[in-house]
């Protein structure tokens, strides 16, 4: 989108091919133009499906409901909205824990020490790359149980029990899960 603001569209949006934009979408048409010149080159990219993730102690909302941990940029941590979306969008795509180190930092760098809302936010990111890496088919933390279903069926700890988590914190059972993918081969 930043290279359309900047170069404009070309004929891509011209009079000869928006009939066929107008019927998928921009963002579909870039996604089936991407595959078609993937398919071309005789590369084929595997994108692992997203891991349902669920944690009844999180909010993605920026006030959290009493009991409830807020994971959020806040405005007053990056105050200029576009860049707030475009952190927002690049987190969305992170798919190994090894970038999402990188952009913890990166953040720091860019705007200074982390609100607790965001710390939150990122180490949720954090288990949803552990989980993807580690094929997590559906993960949730209900009432500090958590429940996690992997190919080979639900996962159960060494007592070949269903984990239940210590703590009622938000951010403290992302910390706990994440200890717990670390055992998950």
């Amino acid at each position: 989108l930043r290279d359309l603001e900047i170069r404009g569209a070309g004929n891509i949006l011209g009079t000869e091919q928006s009939g066929h934009i107008a019927a998928v979408g921009f963002e579909l048409y870039c996604q089936l133009l991407k595959d078609a010149v993937e398919g071309m080159e005789k590369r084929q990219t595997e994108r692992p499906a997203p891991t349902d993730i669920y944690f009844d102690r999180l909010s993605s909302a920026l006030q959290s409901a009493p009991g409830k941990t807020a994971m959020c940029i806040p405005a007053a941590y990056i105050g200029d909205e576009a860049a707030r979306v475009d952190c927002y969008k690049r987190l969305s795509q992170l798919g190994k824990p090894s970038e999402v180190e990188v952009f913890v930092n990166e953040l720091r760098d860019r705007f200074g020490p982390l609100p607790s809302a965001t710390v939150v936010l990122l180490e949720f990111a954090l288990v949803r790359a552990m989980a993807l890496e580690r094929q997590v088919i559906r993960l949730s933390v209900r009432e500090r149980r958590l429940v996690m279903e992997t190919r080979k069926g639900l996962w159960r700890d060494s007592r070949n029990k269903i984990p239940e988590l210590a703590s009622h914190d938000g951010l403290e059972q992302l910390r706990e899960v994440q200890a717990i993918l670390r055992r998950v081969t």
